[in-house]
């Protein structure tokens, strides 16, 4: 469902057989690590408090992490890929085939998502307005973004294999300001996404590291215990914590590679993550008013 100024567009059909490529390339073969995006589909749902009753929107939706984790079936994902929206059909995920800037909706949807989108789109104003358009009175927008990206990674000069990719980067004051002239009050703001490499003082932290594998050490001793199993069960964040950091402290290896440490990291409280890490990505809740 693509308005005829987009299917005649020379630069929007180039654009449109690179997003299919890197769409082949994330079904072969997951361009963003599983469980970061199982983490921060995690953090954007708890977001939104009670998702039941709500008709959802999934702009972008990939291969529809988000939207099979909502239980109720009065959802409905966007897309441009036809290899994404032939995936969701298959779940049973209703789709349709539309640009982000030319939404065929009005005053329709509760909750609409745009998670990792707007640094894709030619005219992230358009888009905007098309979900104003689309959401009804009071209903809400989710963002997420990256925060502060340096965008020199995406250059076909520096290897990247993609001639389209991220299109610009984000702050707050340019993420508010977008809202606030598409007609949003803004609700609230998260900073989530965290990595080792975006550790705010790497020393610091791989010494904080090395005493919590320790302290992680001498406490897997005793997960079985009736004082341990109920603040376990009680912070579910804390127990893999400790199981991560046991099992880093024990690697043959020695190390504290990425790969071993960041499935936990990802998972840490907003709170608790912000204290060690530059947060990757910020998220805002909007409503149309």
């Amino acid at each position: 469902m693509l308005s005829r100024a987009y299917e005649e567009s020379e630069l929007f059909q180039k654009y449109l057989k690179n997003y299919e490529t890197i769409a082949r390339d994330d079904l072969h073969n997951d361009i963003m690590p599983v469980y970061y995006k199982e983490a921060q589909t995690h953090k954007l749902i708890s977001y939104c408090n009670r998702l039941n009753n709500k008709k959802i929107l999934d702009v972008g939706a990939g291969k529809g992490l988000l939207l099979k984790k909502i239980v109720h079936n009065n959802k409905i994902a966007v897309d441009i890929s036809i290899e994404y929206l032939r995936l969701l059909r298959e779940d049973n995920i209703k789709v349709i085939m539309a640009n982000a800037e030319d939404l065929p909706f009005i005053n329709e949807f509760d909750i609409i998502f745009l998670s990792d989108i707007l640094e894709h789109v030619f005219d992230p104003v358009k888009v905007l307005g098309g979900v104003h358009r689309a959401l009804k009175i009071g209903g809400r927008v989710v963002i997420r973004v990256p925060f502060k990206e340096d965008l020199t990674q995406y250059k076909v000069s520096e290897g990247c294999k993609y001639e389209f990719v991220h299109l610009r980067s984000f702050t707050e004051t340019y993420l508010f300001d977008l809202l606030r002239n598409a007609g949003f009050k803004l609700t609230k703001l998260h900073y989530d996404g965290f990595s080792v490499n975006k550790a705010r003082n790497k020393r610091i932290y791989l010494y904080i590291i090395r005493l919590l594998g320790l302290l992680s050490l001498s406490l897997g001793r005793h997960f079985d215990t009736i004082e341990v199993n109920p603040l376990i069960r009680r912070i579910p964040w804390l127990g893999q914590m400790f199981l991560n950091l046991r099992a880093i402290y024990l690697s043959k290896y020695g190390g504290f590679e990425t790969i071993q440490i960041d499935p936990f990291i990802c998972n840490l409280p907003n709170w608790l993550g912000i204290l060690f890490f530059e947060p990757i990505e910020i998220v805002v809740v909007a409503e149309r008013v």
